[in-house]
């Protein structure tokens, strides 16, 4: 059943390495994603304040602010949309570290694009049903 309107989501990457952004770019644009790409911390901070994006894609380790500093900060400010965590630090601790500064969801590197592609639909339709599968 396809609806009459569809919303475009809006997704924030925050990631200090091209390629990287560049990847999830690739991953997530021809699905129907708006992305916007930012380099670190707190340029992903300012974006998000002029942009409002849908959900957040942010790494942990980055210059200017590390990710867990992000969530935290948008947190603080009320901020409730989906924030995913997309990072090689694996240990459990780094984990819960992700978790109690906010995040929604938290995937380790390498990924595989389907799973990413699944959890971004997710977290998108808890937070607002009018968006449509991509």
């Amino acid at each position: 059943m396809s609806k009459e309107k569809s919303v475009k989501p809006k997704i924030l990457v925050i990631e200090d390495d091209p390629d990287f952004r560049a990847c999830l770019e690739g991953i997530l644009a021809p699905r129907g994603f708006e992305i916007s790409l930012t380099k670190d911390g707190r340029e992903g901070i300012e974006r998000y304040r002029s942009w409002k994006p849908d959900l957040i894609i942010c790494d942990v380790v980055m210059p200017e602010a590390d990710g867990y500093e992000v969530c935290r900060t948008l947190r603080e400010e009320g901020v409730t949309i989906p924030f995913l965590f997309l990072t090689g630090k694996k240990r459990t601790r780094d984990v819960l570290l992700g978790y109690r500064s906010g995040a929604d969801d938290y995937i380790n590197k390498p990924f595989d694009g389907h799973v990413l592609f699944e959890k971004v639909k997710v977290l998108l339709a808890r937070q607002n049903p009018l968006i449509t599968d991509s």
